[in-house]
């Protein structure tokens, strides 16, 4: 009964998402166009896609190399199964939040009972900061991001320590600002409630660090991840107390019809009611989105890839899930039941959007604004080496200098083989955008290329004939994050393989049995110890 609640709960917040419009969001359409590039690369066999071949006027892009690839392969999935890509990104979403509410009860109601762990559900899932992500935002990868949280702490308590490292690692390559948010919370949960779930915590870092290292470590090579400064995006006191509601963005030059950053009424009520101890926690987080908080925001390093300090609005979540709880065990049925019939009606209005469009797949293909933009705003992300390509190219391959002809034999997404005739040294241009990873071969032999003058591509070519082949490859540093990742893998499958084995051989043993051969071993060895 309990879970048929939950279930009408996320239903009735959640149901503009299994509409047929559109809700045009900050992010959403960026979104689209990813699951679009994204689910192309999947189709072509390319299972951890790291370039966007089409976009940036089709001379290509990396981004699939720096922004997380979770919410890409759900989109993808809704799509094989015949969603077009603008309801696969509302699936997602809708998803997403109803898995965590899934997760939110089976950690609340592990650590208490069902009863106190349903209020609490409810009330997590009805702070107002979900609605902003949800219909204003439109992050598909934060909605992501607290899901695996949740699953994350649910696994410790649970003590499924296998599922404790898949969730990390969801968790990061679901979002990864809101990762670097979260695991030190988990790891900390974890700390004190099942330490033995901090080396899973650990392999959960591990399995994705084909996706974390070569973003670290390759970033120099781009611009435009982050175009915003966390000191223009502090919220206020008032703006944290008192609710409203508005679609635009946030900073100070935006004054009417702003984003809310509203903590919620009722999730306040049960902030003060859980005691003290909560009310200091939940300070301490408003305090870090305040202005009085600017020397951290400059100093702390870190801090700035937060980017926005109101973002921390997503400790709340799980906060007043917890103090509702705590609460629920404390107040009776009907008091408890009215406090989680006002959360929803309070943010009933929020789960409308104001806007909505009648778009389909068509409508982003058809329009060069989306498909040959860098799917980033302003379209400010681009290599080092040259700003974004607002002009297509007449054709892959030009001769810039000298006499040749060229014919293209193959041309996939990533490869591209080329035959060319040169009547003179000639100097070739391959309208790709360059980026480390990007070789030519000539006559399989591997050859200098020049990015300097465009960041395109361009090699030269003594007189003859040529078979050059141009290919998206791993570097040495994608190559480690990959074999870092299939470690692992092989480790976390070892594990399960050899829990698989002990749990084979001791099923006919009772668990009190369990327990006193492993007393009796500990005692054993202490005695020994003691006789030498």
């Amino acid at each position: 009964m309990k879970l048929l609640g939950l279930a009408f709960v996320v239903f009735l917040l959640g149901l503009p998402l299994l509409g047929p419009r559109f809700i045009p969001t900050h992010d959403g359409e960026y979104h689209i166009i990813r699951f679009m590039e994204f689910y192309t690369m999947l189709s072509q066999g390319y299972v951890f896609p790291r370039w966007a071949p089409t976009l940036n006027s089709g001379f290509g892009i990396p981004i699939f190399l720096f922004h997380y690839p979770f919410p890409n392969y759900v989109g993808s999935l809704f799509h094989f199964f015949g969603f077009q890509f603008v309801d696969a990104f509302k699936l997602a979403l809708f998803s997403g939040y109803a898995l965590a509410g899934g997760f939110c009860f089976l950690f609340l109601s592990k650590l208490w009972d069902k009863r106190s762990a349903f209020f609490g559900t409810i009330a997590s899932l009805t702070v107002p900061y979900w609605f902003v992500d949800i219909y204003v935002r439109g992050s598909v990868g934060e909605v992501w991001a607290l899901a695996w949280m949740f699953a994350s702490l649910a696994a410790i308590v649970w003590k499924k320590r296998i599922f404790v490292s898949i969730s990390v690692t969801l968790l990061i390559l679901s979002h990864n600002v809101q990762a670097l948010l979260f695991l030190p919370t988990i790891i900390l949960f974890a700390w004190f409630k099942d330490r033995r779930s901090i080396w899973p915590i650990v392999l959960g870092v591990v399995l994705s660090a084909y996706f974390w290292i070569p973003a670290i470590v390759e970033r120099s090579f781009v611009v435009g991840l982050s175009t915003v400064s966390p000191l223009d995006h502090f919220a206020s006191v008032w703006e944290l107390l008192v609710p409203s509601w508005g679609s635009e963005f946030s900073g100070k030059s935006i004054i009417a019809n702003k984003m809310s950053f509203q903590i919620g009424i009722i999730p306040l009520v049960w902030l003060i009611l859980a005691g003290w101890r909560y009310v200091a926690l939940a300070a301490i987080i408003v305090f870090f989105m305040l202005p009085v908080s600017y020397i951290l925001w400059t100093t702390v390093p870190g801090m700035i890839y937060i980017q926005y300090p109101w973002r921390l609005l997503s400790f709340f979540i799980p906060i007043v899930g917890v103090s509702a709880v705590y609460v629920a065990q404390r107040i009776s049925n009907k008091t408890a039941l009215v406090l989680s019939i006002l959360s929803i009606v309070l943010v009933y209005s929020y789960a409308r959007p104001v806007l909505y469009e009648r778009r389909d797949d068509a409508y982003y293909q058809s329009r060069g604004n989306f498909t040959d933009g860098t799917s980033s705003m302003g379209n400010a992300f681009s290599t080092i080496w040259t700003p974004w390509k607002s002009q297509k190219a007449e054709s892959l391959v030009e001769v810039s200098e000298g006499t040749a002809s060229i014919i293209v034999d193959e041309q996939r997404l990533l490869f591209t083989k080329i035959t060319v005739d040169a009547q003179t040294p000639i100097k070739m241009k391959i309208n790709r955008l360059y980026f480390p990873g990007w070789e030519v071969y000539d006559n399989g032999k591997s050859i200098v290329t020049d990015h300097e003058t465009d960041g395109l591509i361009h090699v030269l070519l003594v007189s003859g004939k040529h078979d050059v082949v141009v290919r998206f490859e791993e570097t040495s540093v994608r190559r480690i994050g990959d074999a870092v990742s299939i470690s692992g893998l092989l480790w976390l499958l070892g594990w399960a393989i050899l829990e698989r084995i002990y749990a084979y051989r001791h099923k006919h043993i009772s668990y009190d049995e369990r327990t006193q051969s492993a007393r009796y071993r500990a005692l054993h060895k202490r005695t020994h110890k003691r006789a030498r």
